[in-house]
C-alpha cells in the first residue's frame, strides 16, 4: 500500500504540475486567489518589517499555510492537490474499492481539476466539511469516541478554511443531538461539547488575533478586503439576500440548472441506509449540509453561482456511497459519467471567468484579457530595470507585481506604517509610483487624480498598460 501511495501521489505530482505550468506558460494564467495568498506569504516572511500581521487577518488562514512553507504556486497547486486526491483514494480504496471507477471519473471532472490546482482553499474546505461529517456519522455507527473527536477537530478547521462554515454549527450540532436521544441528557451535552468546542474555539482565537494584531476583534468582518466581501456580486443573488423564500427559491433553481452535475449526490440520497429510525433524521441532516451552507450563503448575498460547487455535493457522494442501502453501483457509475460529461459543457457559459477559461482551455480557447497575467509580470520587471528601492504601490490591486517582484522591500504598501507619509508628499520619499488603472482604480490613482491622465508632480511616466501606470521620479539616481 506504501508503494502505491508513493507512486499515486507523484502521478498526481506530475499531472498537476504539468497542467499548472501549461497554462501559465501558454496563457499566464494563475488563479489571483494563489498569487494573494503567495504574496500575503511573502510579506510575512520577508516583507519590511516581516510580520505575522502582514497575513492581513482577514482571510481564513489555511490558504496562506501552504505558502508559507512552500512559497511557490505551482508547488503548491502540485503537492497540496496530490495530497487531497491520494487521501481521497486512499479513502475510497479502504472503506469501498468497489468504487473506485466513480472515484476515477471525479478525479478528472475538469471542475475538481480545477479546484485541486487553482482553488486549493475551497477544495480543501470542502475536505474538512465532508470528512468531518463522516466522522461523525461512524460515531453514531460504532459509539467510538476516538471518531467523535475526530469529528469536531475536521469540523472546527473548517472555519479555518471558510468563515461561512459557521453557517451549517447549528445543523451540525442539532445532527448530533437528535442521533442521542436515548441517551441521558448529560451525555448529549457532552457530546456536542466535544464536536463543537473545536470551532468556538478556533472562532475565538482568531478573534483574539484579530484584536492583538490588527486592534479590531470583527475585523475580519468590517474589513473592505473582508473574505466574507470577497466573492463577486451577482444581481440575481443580491435581489434575494435576505429574504428566505427568495434564497429558497433562488437555491432551488440553481439546483436544477446543475442538476447534471450533482446527480449522483441524489442517487446516494435516495440509497442512504437508515440503520434505525432514531439514526435515519441526523443522517439527512449530515447529508444536506452542502445544501444548507450554500443556502445560507445565499441569504447572505455571500454566493456566486459557479459550476464548481457541485465538486462539494460529489465529495458528499461518493464518501457517503459507504453507508448506502445498496452495494449496486451501476446508476451511481452512470450518474458520476453523467456528471463528468457535463463538467466539460456546462461550464463553458459560466459567469465566473476563472472556472469559464480553464474548462475551455482544455477546447484550445485563449485565456480572457482581465486574467492574464503578462502584464503585471512586465511591470515587476520594470521596477528591477529602473532599480526603483522604493515603490509606492497599493498591493490590493497590484498584489501580482509584489508577488512577480519576488522583493517586497521595494514596495511602500498599506501595511507599512510610512505609506501615509508617502502618500503625502511622494516626490520626497517614493522613487517610483504604481497606479493600478482598471475600472474604478486603487488607493493611489484615486488620490492622484491627474496621474491616470499621465501627470504627476515630479514624475514622469514610464509605463501605461491596460491596467498599470508605472511612473519613475524625476532626476532620480539609483546609485
Amino acid at each position: 500500500m506504501k508503494i502505491l501511495a508513493v507512486f499515486l501521489f507523484l502521478l498526481f505530482f506530475f499531472f498537476y504540475a504539468f497542467l499548472f505550468e501549461e497554462l501559465f506558460a501558454k496563457h499566464f494564467y494563475i488563479h489571483k486567489n494563489l498569487l494573494f495568498f503567495a504574496e500575503k506569504a511573502l510579506l510575512a516572511l520577508d516583507g519590511n518589517p516581516p510580520r505575522l500581521e502582514n497575513l492581513g487577518f482577514v482571510y481564513p488562514p489555511v490558504g496562506f499555510i501552504p505558502f508559507i512553507l512552500l512559497r511557490e504556486p505551482l508547488l503548491v497547486s502540485a503537492v497540496m492537490g496530490s495530497i487531497l486526491s491520494l487521501l481521497l483514494v486512499l479513502f475510497v480504496l479502504r472503506e469501498k474499492p468497489r468504487d473506485i471507477l466513480p472515484l476515477t471519473l471525479l478525479l478528472f471532472n475538469p471542475l475538481y481539476v480545477f479546484l485541486a490546482t487553482q482553488r486549493l482553499e475551497v477544495l480543501t474546505f470542502y475536505y474538512l466539511l465532508v470528512f468531518s461529517v463522516f466522522f461523525a456519522v461512524l460515531h453514531i455507527q460504532t459509539q467510538y469516541s476516538l471518531y467523535a473527536f475526530i469529528s469536531g477537530i475536521l469540523f472546527g478547521l473548517t472555519f479555518f478554511a471558510d468563515f461561512r462554515s459557521l453557517y451549517v454549527s447549528p445543523f451540525f450540532a442539532l445532527g448530533i443531538f437528535l442521533s442521542t436521544t436515548s441517551k441521558e441528557f448529560s451525555y448529549r451535552i457532552s457530546l456536542l461539547m466535544v464536536k463543537l468546542t473545536p470551532v468556538f474555539f478556533f472562532l475565538l482565537g482568531w478573534l483574539y488575533l484579530n484584536w492583538v494584531f490588527m486592534e479590531d476583534p470583527l475585523h475580519f468582518v468590517k474589513s473592505p478586503y473582508s473574505f466574507l466581501r470577497s466573492e463577486p456580486k451577482a444581481v440575481e443573488v443580491v435581489s434575494v439576500s435576505g429574504s428566505l423564500w427568495g434564497s429558497f427559491k433562488f437555491m432551488t433553481g440553481f439546483l436544477l440548472q446543475t442538476l447534471p452535475l450533482i446527480f449522483p449526490y441524489f442517487v446516494v440520497l435516495f440509497q442512504l441506509r437508515t440503520f434505525r429510525s432514531l439514526y435515519s433524521i441526523p443522517l439527512y441532516i449530515f447529508y444536506l449540509l452542502p445544501v444548507f451552507f450554500y443556502y445560507f450563503s445565499i441569504y447572505s448575498s455571500q454566493f456566486f453561482p459557479t459550476f464548481y460547487t457541485s465538486v462539494l455535493f460529489l465529495l458528499f457522494a461518493l464518501v457517503f456511497r459507504r453507508i448506502s442501502a445498496t452495494s449496486e453501483g451501476k446508476l451511481f457509475n452512470f450518474s458520476m459519467l453523467v456528471a463528468l460529461l457535463s463538467a466539460f459543457f456546462l461550464p463553458l457559459q459560466s459567469k465566473e471567468v476563472n472556472e469559464r477559461f480553464f474548462v475551455r482551455s482544455f477546447f484550445g480557447a485563449k485565456v480572457d484579457r482581465e486574467l492574464n497575467l503578462e502584464e503585471d509580470i512586465r511591470v515587476s520587471t520594470l521596477i528591477k530595470e529602473y532599480n526603483c528601492k522604493k515603490t509606492l504601490a497599493d498591493d490590493a490591486y497590484s498584489f501580482p507585481v509584489v508577488y512577480f517582484s519576488k522583493e517586497p522591500k521595494r514596495f511602500v504598501l498599506q501595511y507599512n506604517y510610512e505609506f501615509y507619509t508617502y502618500m503625502s508628499n511622494p516626490w520626497l520619499y517614493a522613487d517610483c509610483l504604481l497606479l493600478f488603472t482598471e475600472g474604478r482604480g486603487d488607493a493611489l490613482s484615486l488620490h492622484f487624480h491627474k496621474a491616470r491622465q499621465g501627470f504627476l508632480q515630479g514624475y514622469y511616466l514610464v509605463y501605461q498598460g491596460g491596467k498599470y501606470m508605472f511612473y519613475r521620479r524625476v532626476g532620480y539616481d539609483p546609485e
